[in-house]
């Protein structure tokens, strides 16, 4: 091959790898939007902590959000006011997802066979809340009973140590009792008049595994942990209800 051939051949091939990396530089990627949970608890001290957590569709559990900055698929977040907000990470081939894309979606169902296959397939904590409220045991009961009766936080909430851990859970059918024990020298803890925990759900648990539990236990409302034993969230029956909505098969389906 003649010189000038060669080099004309080496500069098209040059310039066709350059046309190829280019167009893959521009080549937009394609993200999912993993929603930031936020588990926010009052403290002793009258301060408030906040836990960030997205549920990674690869590992198929909670992360920390600042673990999440480390991750090569990483790509944006953005936070919303009050600390919930979304997490954009990069697609790839992912056999999990392949998996999870399986489930079937929410809708209409034709059969009870269907309705029992959607709840056995489908994790609670696709039915959790972005944002739950807890509170550490040293709290002072007075203030947990202003955020109880005047609505900040719902009916019944749990009670979690420092790494939000549960340990008990109050209510407020709890608050008499802090009229009996109470004193005018001490300020009773919320750790006084608390509840011990009879269910706790990972948060991996199928709907309809969860759904048994609770019956079982005779609880209606029960807190969902992660893999390290964190609250992350909290499920009611009506949150079950409320998610399966249209999908509840009728008596002309049996």
């Amino acid at each position: 091959m003649r010189a000038g051939g060669f080099l004309a051949c080496c500069l098209r091939r040059t310039i066709g790898r350059l046309r190829e990396t280019h167009g893959m530089a521009n080549r937009p990627h394609r993200s999912n939007e993993l929603e930031i949970r936020v588990r926010e608890t009052p403290l002793a001290d009258g301060t408030r902590s906040w836990h960030s957590t997205v549920l990674c569709p690869r590992q198929k559990r909670s992360m920390e959000v600042i673990d999440c900055f480390r991750c090569q698929r990483y790509s944006e977040f953005a936070f919303h006011e009050g600390g919930c907000g979304v997490l954009r990470c990069r697609e790839s081939h992912d056999p999990v997802r392949e998996q999870e894309s399986q489930i079937p979606k929410k809708g209409p169902l034709d059969r009870w066979d269907s309705f029992h296959l959607l709840a056995e397939r489908t994790p609670v904590s696709a039915l959790i809340a972005a944002r739950v409220h807890c509170v550490h045991p040293d709290v002072c009961v007075e203030s947990l009973a202003s955020a109880l009766l005047d609505g900040t936080f719902s009916s019944s909430v749990p009670v979690v140590d420092e790494a939000g851990t549960p340990i008990g859970v109050v209510s407020r059918r709890d608050l008499p009792r802090h009229d009996r024990r109470g004193s005018g020298v001490s300020r009773p803890t919320v750790r006084k008049i608390m509840r011990p925990i009879t269910l706790a759900l990972d948060e991996r648990v199928s709907v309809s595994r969860a759904l048994t539990c609770m019956v079982d236990k005779a609880v209606h409302r029960v807190p969902v942990v992660d893999s390290r034993g964190s609250v992350v969230g909290v499920l009611s029956v009506s949150d079950i209800l409320r998610w399966l909505g249209p999908s509840l098969p009728t008596p002309s389906d049996r």
